[in-house]
Formats: C-alpha cells, sequence, structure tokens
C-alpha cells in the first residue's frame, strides 16, 4: 500500500487557511478541488499506464467528492469504499485476488482448492477488450 506522511505546524497552518477562509471562502475549496482533480487525473493516467488496455469501467473505478465552501474536505478512493474486496486492490498492494462466486462455488464442492484460481484456458475464446 502507498503510504506518504507529511509533517506541518498543524496550528500555524490552520490560522493562515483560517484567515484566507475568512476573506475570500470559494479560494480554499477551489485551490482543494484544483489538487483532488489532480490527483484523480494521475490516479487514471497510473492505471492507463499499469494496464493492458484498460476497460471503462475499470478507467471509472474512482470515486472523487470535492470540497465546499463550508467543509474544506475533498476524497479520492475506489468506487466500493474501502472494502478490501475491491478487484483492484491486488494491483495495488499485491498479493492475489479475492476468489470469484463462482470459484467459491468450486472450493466448496471440492472441485478447487482455496488458494487456486479459474483462467481461461489456451482454447477460450476472449472478449476484444
Amino acid at each position: 500500500m502507498l503510504t506518504m506522511n507529511i509533517r506541518f505546524d498543524a496550528a500555524q497552518i490552520a490560522k493562515a487557511f483560517g484567515e484566507l477562509q475568512q476573506e475570500h471562502p470559494n479560494v480554499m475549496a477551489q485551490a482543494i478541488n484544483d489538487t483532488t482533480r489532480e490527483v484523480r487525473d494521475a490516479q487514471v493516467a497510473e492505471i492507463r499506464a499499469s494496464f493492458d488496455n484498460p476497460t471503462a469501467f475499470t478507467l471509472r473505478a474512482l470515486r472523487t467528492t470535492f470540497a465546499s465552501r463550508t467543509k474544506l474536505q475533498a476524497m479520492v478512493w475506489l468506487k466500493d469504499g474501502p472494502s478490501r474486496a475491491h478487484y483492484l486492490i491486488p494491483q495495488i498492494e499485491g498479493g492475489s485476488r479475492p476468489l470469484k462466486r463462482f470459484e467459491e462455488i468450486l472450493v466448496q464442492a471440492g472441485l478447487m482448492r482455496k488458494n487456486e484460481r479459474a483462467v481461461p484456458g489456451a482454447a477460450a475464446k476472449l472478449d476484444a477488450c
């Protein structure tokens, strides 16, 4: 998982932001939203670079909320929320993907082991995408 630590004097920054927000209430929200858009666009660019011909569904996997003049907070996250089951988590953090529903059924029926994954065979016809 990508972790970023930033250290700063929160009291000093809060004071400066508070003064700026009182003088120009929309400026802070606009700055946060501009940064949020840049983060989202950078993540979509990384998805394009990391996957071979990603589907539109995958390119739209991010959800974004923006700041307002009364709530100076914005977020970019995977649409399914913080759930560990999101299909992109193994691509981001590494590890194996969760079992698909039909794979769980095969495991329960004893036809497949829990550490195995079903993949198309050499003769399988694949989608164009």
